[in-house]
């Protein structure tokens, strides 16, 4: 590892101690980390720990993040319904297979997508949802259903192919 790899190491730990001294009703949760990162590619340590709080305070992300996932559980709840009502047949073969919208979803929402789609495209959808709100990431998930509607084996292709194919 070189000096800039660990410096970078460095950064992010702090960062995400930094928040999670803030909040203590949040803490540390696993979903931040990828956030972070992604903030420090383009900031320095202490305006991408400002962005972090900015998401916490002002995105909802505090409530994703809050012991029990309120915003999480939200979201899959909003996503559930919106796939019965748009996917019918989806929605119930889901249902038919126990294929639990939390098993292909929670890291979507938990990481804003990162590291789920390319990376260029997790940008836009973060541009999407400063200009938009959090419902962008419910639409894209129920867009992303939709695009692999008639695959066998969804969820594992949903989070091991999407990079491949949207590349």
């Amino acid at each position: 590892r070189d000096v800039s790899d660990a410096h970078r190491q460095r950064s992010l730990f702090h960062v995400l101690h930094s928040l999670s001294l803030r909040c203590e009703t949040c803490g540390y949760c696993q979903g931040m980390g990828p956030i972070a990162a992604t903030l420090l590619c383009y900031f320095e340590p202490e305006r991408a720990y400002a962005s972090l709080v900015r998401l916490h305070d002002s995105y909802n992300m505090h409530a994703i993040f809050s012991p029990g996932f309120p915003g999480l559980l939200e979201a899959i709840y909003v996503q559930e319904r919106l796939t019965e009502q748009m996917l019918p047949a989806v929605y119930d073969a889901f249902k038919r297979h126990m294929v639990s919208t939390t098993s292909y979803a929670t890291k979507w929402y938990i990481t804003l997508f990162a590291n789920s789609v390319p990376f260029q495209t997790q940008l836009r959808l973060w541009d999407a949802f400063l200009l938009e709100g959090h419902d962008i990431f419910v639409v894209v998930a129920v867009a992303i259903v939709w695009v692999y509607r008639g695959t066998r084996g969804f969820s594992r292709k949903a989070g091991e192919s999407m990079k491949r194919e949207w590349s």
